[in-house]
C-alpha cells in the first residue's frame, strides 16, 4: 500500500496526529519539517529537522533559524498563503521554505514549515573540469578535420593550426603559431588572410587565397 502525504494534508493534522505519525511516516521524510506556535516556539520536529538544522522541541525558532522565524512571523500576520521562499542557515546550503497553517483547536493555529534543499550550482572545481573536457573535445575535432583550420584571436594572431594545415602549407605549426597574419602575408606565406579581414571588418569573410606554389584555397 502506498500512502502519499502532501503539505496540505499534513497541515490539517493536529500535533497529536503528527506525533502519532512520527514513528512511521514522518520519520521517513528526508527533508526538515517542523511546527511552531504563535510565540515562535518549536512544538514538533521530524528527525531531519533536528539533525540538519538543530531544531529542537521547546526551543524558540529564532535561535537555530532566525531568517525562518522572521518569515513565519510575516506569514502569520499576513493571513494569506505564503509563496515558497529561500532560507539560509549561516553559511550552510539554502532551503526552499513552504509554510502552511496547522489548526490545533478553535482559535489556536500553528505554523508548519517544510524545508526543501535548493540544488546548489556546480562548484568551481567541477566547472573547471567541464571546461577542460570541452577544450579537449574541441581540440580533437580541430585536429581530426581534413580541412585546413587556423584558429586566430581578434587581432589575427595565430593561436592554433591543425595537422591538415601543416600538410597543405608544408610548414610545421611551430613556425606559424604565435605569429600575426600580417607578417605571414608580408613574407609570402599566403597572399591574403580571411582571419585578418574578419578582425578588421568584424563580420564573416569568404576568400579565394593563392599559395606560393600556385595552389588555391577557399
Amino acid at each position: 500500500m502506498l500512502i502519499v502525504l502532501t503539505l496540505e494534508v499534513v497541515a490539517m493534522m493536529s500535533i497529536l496526529e503528527l506525533n502519532s505519525l512520527a514513528p512511521g511516516f514522518l520519520n521517513a521524510i528526508s527533508v526538515p519539517l517542523l511546527v511552531c506556535d504563535a510565540e515562535g516556539v518549536i512544538a514538533y520536529t521530524n528527525p531531519a529537522a533536528a539533525d540538519q538544522l538543530n531544531a529542537k522541541v521547546g526551543v524558540v525558532l529564532s535561535e537555530p533559524l532566525p531568517k525562518l522565524a522572521e518569515a513565519v512571523s510575516t506569514f502569520r500576520r499576513s493571513a494569506r498563503p505564503a509563496p515558497p521562499m529561500t532560507i539560509t542557515r549561516g553559511t550552510g546550503a539554502p532551503y526552499l521554505a513552504m509554510l502552511s497553517s496547522v489548526q490545533i483547536s478553535e482559535g489556536q493555529v500553528m505554523t508548519l514549515c517544510l524545508l526543501l534543499p535548493v540544488p546548489s550550482p556546480p562548484d568551481s572545481e567541477q566547472r573547471m573540469q567541464d571546461f577542460e573536457a570541452l577544450t579537449l573535445e574541441l581540440q580533437a575535432i580541430i585536429d581530426s578535420s581534413s580541412d585546413g583550420l587556423f584558429v586566430c584571436d581578434s587581432e589575427a594572431n595565430v593561436i592554433r593550426v591543425n595537422p591538415a594545415s601543416e600538410r597543405i602549407h608544408q610548414r610545421p605549426a611551430a613556425e606559424i603559431v604565435g605569429r600575426n597574419m600580417r607578417d605571414l602575408i608580408e613574407e609570402g606565406f599566403i597572399d591574403r588572410s580571411a582571419a585578418l579581414e574578419a578582425s578588421i571588418e568584424k563580420e564573416t569573410v569568404s576568400q579565394l587565397q593563392n599559395l606560393p606554389g600556385g595552389g588555391k584555397l577557399i
